[in-house]
């Protein structure tokens, strides 16, 4: 169940992206949305990093990368 939810809630950050980005498409839209919001991309890319060295993820970490994703969402 978490995963299908954090994969819905990656489909609507990729809708929220795709709906700011004024006629630009794939990497040209993510980057004016990154530059937009650098410190929910900073803090995503952190997270990242910590799950990378804890050596995986389980369903704790799936739940903070769940929070992490609403967040960008609503930022």
């Amino acid at each position: 169940m978490i995963v299908e939810d954090l994969y819905g809630k990656q489909r609507a950050l990729a809708g929220r992206v795709f709906d700011g980005a004024n006629c630009a498409a794939g990497d040209e839209a993510i980057d004016m949305w990154g530059d937009q919001h650098l410190v929910a991309v900073e803090r995503t890319q952190s997270l990242i990093g910590e799950f990378k060295s804890a050596g995986g993820v389980d369903v704790a970490r799936l739940a903070i990368a769940n929070c992490q994703v609403r967040s960008m969402i609503l930022d």
